[in-house]
């Protein structure tokens, strides 16, 4: 365990060092280097293609958010996407859309969702009775390890909604990961975190 910490710190490091977000983003927020998104930052984003919708979805929900807490995770996005054939950006883009990039691992509104990248128990229940004989994970697991939720989240996505549904575009499966009347607002907020993402990130 504690080589594995060690692998994920210096991921993490790298990643940090070889991050190229444009100055216009950044500001200070309480001694901390944060995205900021004043006058600057909104031109810097139209002028690269996002849209006043996407600029507000990204400033309405990242805007003071830490360069710390959003490279975070970064290391077990990259790594659960290799391991599943998905694309880093759109798990970091769930959760950001989720719980602000691992902000709050449970659900406010009295949902049983948790981890990074929000699971339900009854999803969870559904995914581990679909998975094979003696391959499971615990509900706990969401809450106790986030690192670990994000493998688990990426993992139901390839194996229940991918290969067993046969879903195969991003706007299918985010609809499917995330039912109910606000399904189309999600995919619409999930994909201008994930163009976010894309422009000012290297995973």
């Amino acid at each position: 365990m504690m080589k594995e910490n060690l692998i994920r710190l210096v991921i993490q490091n790298i990643l940090l060092e070889d991050a190229q977000i444009d100055p216009s983003l950044l500001g200070d927020v309480k001694g901390s280097q944060a995205l900021v998104f004043g006058p600057k930052a909104k031109k810097f984003l139209a002028a690269n293609g996002m849209s006043s919708e996407e600029i507000g979805y990204v400033m309405e929900r990242l805007h003071n958010t830490t360069i710390d807490r959003f490279n975070r995770y970064d290391a077990e996005f990259i790594s659960a996407g290799r391991k599943f054939g998905l694309k880093p950006s759109t798990l970091k883009a769930m959760a950001i859309e989720e719980t602000t990039l691992g902000k709050s691992l449970t659900n406010a509104a009295g949902s049983t969702a948790a981890g990074v990248i929000q699971i339900t128990r009854p999803t969870l229940t559904t995914f581990n009775n679909n998975l094979p004989k003696g391959v499971s994970y615990d509900y706990d697991t969401l809450t106790s390890n986030p690192e670990k939720s994000i493998e688990i989240a990426a993992h139901y996505i390839d194996h229940f909604l991918i290969k067993e549904k046969g879903l195969k575009d991003r706007t299918a499966i985010l609809s499917a990961y995330k039912t109910g009347p606000d399904s189309a607002n999600y995919v619409k907020r999930v994909n201008a975190f994930k163009k976010f993402v894309d422009l000012v990130d290297r995973i």
